[in-house]
């Protein structure tokens, strides 16, 4: 490690690094750090993390000052601290942090329907904060470009250059990376690593590895939507907006947790990892959702179809799982939900087994993901209402008598997301699907 002072940025990637903290203070409502404020070894701005609790969970932080009185704040941080030794920081936001018996909640998920209007209030409570030119190591002059903190905890860091300057995007995980003190716990627990030049972005979950970087571009080659914005407009603009960065705790992020498996006559263990959208997979599913929301309300109705076309290796499968999340989660302003039932269907039973087990990995679903082995069962998971089911398109020929004659499933409000739309959906078993759940004065 490099304990000398580090030379500060050049002039155009200082004025591209001012670019963005504006854009997240004018634009996002982020609001700075300030150096003064407590915070300790693991980056925690604990004050945030306190006041955050206080304000959106009173009973809960009153039954920790009945049980600890003047140490309940102490408590909490312990308990915080406790927890990220053994699970990732994000896993604990999203789930909620048990202190000595009393579960809190660390942020507030934005409502899905117009229900609850404390929830919509305490949403508008979650505080962004970002701080520039971050000195994460009080022994060393090693600073982080860009770190964001979301309720005082840490979840997303940034490293910037500027390509005129004769750095790029690979210059940033080389430097700011994979050459920093990585045991540092700001290496460790945030959520997503941002390297960013004016003109291209790659993220990764596990900053420990080149291997672990993707690309995150919006395009071939990028360019800015707005004047006056750089080429990567959309890492600054759409990535990192409140609403967004929410919705990758309710929806994107996936935890892989660690496996044995046997590989060539020995038992190898593969480490846990963290999966998180590329750009083209948060785009395409949060695009169509919202469009289909916005269809669903002007026209009070359903029937609108869509194309997506993801070149090879680019993730389709999980693009299909968020999507599939993402229209469940949807409800209209009458607060009922725009589906009944979402249905992913696949032509071929491998990939109906790539799909299946892509899905499982996302344990956030629960019970509303079922898998159909059999024809009786996909009778049953759609008499059960069950939210989100995956099957061949094979098995509908079998239950045709079934829907044919009843009357319910038949009023059902019902998304398909077909896996390789090119290859079997034009043929006779597509058309005896679409002709059990479309109006009958559809052709």
């Amino acid at each position: 490690i490099n304990q000398k002072a580090l030379p500060m940025p050049s002039n155009k990637e200082t004025l591209f690094q001012d670019h963005v903290c504006d854009f997240l203070s004018k634009e996002h409502n982020y609001e700075t750090f300030e150096s003064s404020r407590l915070q300790n070894a693991n980056h925690f701005i604990e004050e945030d993390v306190i006041n955050s609790i206080k304000a959106t969970q009173e009973n809960k932080y009153q039954e920790l000052v009945e049980n600890f009185g003047s140490d309940a704040d102490r408590e909490i941080i312990k308990a915080l601290e406790n927890e990220v030794a053994k699970k990732a920081l994000w896993l604990i936001i999203r789930e909620g942090l048990t202190v000595k018996g009393t579960k809190v909640q660390l942020y507030t998920q934005k409502p899905r329907s117009n229900t609850s209007k404390t929830q919509a209030d305490y949403y508008e409570l979650n505080k962004f904060v970002y701080k520039k030119e971050y000195f994460y190591n009080p022994n060393t002059q090693e600073r982080i470009d860009i770190v964001i903190w979301l309720n005082g905890l840490p979840i997303i860091i940034l490293e910037l250059k500027h390509e005129d300057e004769g750095q790029d995007v690979t210059d940033a995980i080389h430097e700011s990376f994979l050459n920093r003190e990585l045991s540092n716990p700001l290496y460790k627990l945030p959520f997503l690593y941002v390297a960013l030049s004016n003109t291209e972005a790659m993220i990764a979950t596990n900053p420990n590895s080149e291997k672990f970087f993707r690309w995150f571009n919006a395009s071939l080659n990028n360019k800015a939507e707005t004047k006056g914005q750089y080429p990567v407009e959309h890492v600054y603009r759409h990535a990192l907006s409140p609403d967004n960065i929410v919705h990758y705790l309710e929806h994107y992020l996936v935890f892989v947790p660690a496996e044995e498996k046997e590989v060539n006559g020995e038992w190898a263990k593969t480490p846990s990892f963290t999966i998180f959208p590329r750009y083209h997979q948060f785009r395409a599913s949060k695009s169509l959702a919202e469009d289909v929301q916005t269809f669903c309300e002007s026209k009070q109705s359903l029937g609108k179809k869509y194309l997506i076309n993801h070149s090879a290796g680019s993730g389709k499968t999980l693009t299909i799982a968020w999507m599939a999340d993402r229209l469940d989660s949807l409800h209209k302003s009458d607060n009922k939900k725009v589906f009944d039932n979402i249905i992913i269907l696949t032509d071929r039973i491998a990939l109906d087994k790539n799909v299946k087990d892509e899905l499982k990995r996302f344990k956030h679903l629960g019970l509303k993901l079922n898998f159909t082995n059999k024809s009786k069962q996909l009778a049953e998971f759609l008499e059960k209402d069950r939210d989100i089911i995956v099957t061949t398109i094979h098995k509908f020929s079998h239950i045709q008598e079934k829907l044919q004659n009843d009357s319910v499933l038949r009023n059902r409000n019902v998304a398909f997301l077909i896996d390789e739309a090119h290859r079997s959906q034009d043929g006779k078993l597509a058309l005896t699907m679409r002709k059990f759940f479309n109006d009958e004065e559809a052709e």
